[in-house]
């Protein structure tokens, strides 16, 4: 049995280019496959096999490039001679490419993303030991009931609470709802085993999602404008990270009954880092009145991947994805 490997690039694998910026290493055609990740396992790896699907860093990736990561996975899990998937991936879009991976994981074997923040030339390189404690995990049978899984950093997260909360430091993650694990040398602590929001309503189309959900953050004093652009633009869904549990201004709240009454479904949740969003105050409660759909405790960039998910496997009622 052997740990797959998926390179999707990242500043783990990351190169510096011109004027000393970093930039992705290698192509995603399989040229040179994996060899920089290999030269980064720790030693002592168990045996593995790699595969490069994508070599740019993640802010580049869309929904097509989560669908190839996705696609490398299922292939992975279908293999009698995997015992568990580790995917190295950059950080600024991982914990969304990690839930687009979650909603397709039939949890039938150990799937965890990891990367670095630092770059494998820093004397503080942080790739190694993310990919040693990633590797223990996806050999760690009793993983593959939680899902898919992010570890970084000594803490284990599961994907639909994952969230970047530092664009530096080595432990740049955290789950919003608390319920991280934590791994230290042989010593697995798992986080409670829950369901991934939206596991309740597939089958989910396999190939690429729809980039047809627009994510809006509130500040204070916004107008409407944003989201009656967005609605003349096409998109059929609307993700709001609203102020404080779920709030908007009254400009806000007054587009959000255009949209809404323009058929374009709308989702609420909050630019908090953590907390639960319920409409208990006077804006949004309208907002739940009207029609949004409060995100509960899910990140606003998972709730996008899901609501596509949602529109594009014409899933009625959309509340389903978020009961």
């Amino acid at each position: 049995m052997r740990i797959h490997l998926v390179d999707a690039g990242g500043t783990i694998t990351s190169v510096v280019g011109a004027g000393g910026a970093l930039a992705g290493a290698g192509d995603a055609d399989g040229n040179g496959a994996g060899e920089a990740l290999r030269a980064l396992l720790p030693a002592g790896a168990p045996p593995f096999s790699v595969e490069k699907v994508y070599a740019g860093l993640s802010e580049a990736m869309g929904f097509a490039d989560f669908a190839r990561v996705a696609e490398a996975i299922g292939r992975a899990c279908r293999d009698p001679e995997v015992a568990g998937v580790v995917v190295a991936h950059g950080t600024d879009t991982m914990e969304e490419a990690a839930y687009y991976a979650d909603l397709l994981h039939d949890r039938s074997k150990p799937v965890v993303f990891t990367g670095a923040q630092r770059a494998a030339h820093a004397p503080d390189f942080d790739g190694t030991a993310n990919l040693g404690d990633a590797l223990a995990l996806a050999g760690f049978a009793q993983a593959r009931d939680h899902g898919v899984l992010i570890v970084f950093g000594g803490l284990i997260l599961p994907a639909a609470q994952a969230t970047k909360v530092h664009l530096a430091q080595t432990q740049g993650f955290a789950a919003r709802d608390g319920n991280a694990g934590r791994i230290e040398g042989r010593a697995i602590t798992l986080p409670r085993p829950g369901v991934c929001p939206g596991a309740r309503v597939g089958p989910l189309a396999r190939g690429p999602l729809g980039e047809r959900v627009a994510l809006i953050t509130l500040s204070a004093g916004m107008s409407g404008k944003l989201i009656d652009a967005a609605v003349a633009a096409g998109y059929e869904g609307i993700v709001l990270a609203g102020l404080g549990s779920g709030n908007a201004p009254d400009a806000v709240v007054e587009a959000v009954g255009r949209a809404l009454g323009a058929g374009v479904a709308v989702a609420l949740g909050t630019r908090c880092l953590a907390g639960s969003v319920d409409g208990v105050y006077s804006s949004g409660h309208a907002l739940v009145a009207a029609g949004a759909l409060p995100l509960r405790e899910l990140p606003a960039p998972q709730a996008r991947i899901l609501l596509a998910a949602g529109l594009e496997n014409g899933i009625t009622p959309l509340s389903a994805l978020f009961a």
